[in-house]
């Protein structure tokens, strides 16, 4: 039981890292620009 258990058990917890990685990542990347965006400003100008 235990040889079948864990890989099972593995599989959802590296999913589970995973998607929380990636909305803490994007959480981060929409919070940053939003204080002072200098390089949106930067491209809008050129």
């Amino acid at each position: 039981m235990d040889e079948s258990f864990s890989p099972v058990i593995f599989l959802y917890g590296m999913a589970l890292v995973l998607t929380v990685s990636k909305a803490c990542t994007l959480f981060i990347w929409r919070a940053l620009p939003k204080p002072r965006p200098p390089l949106r400003q930067t491209m809008i100008e050129a």
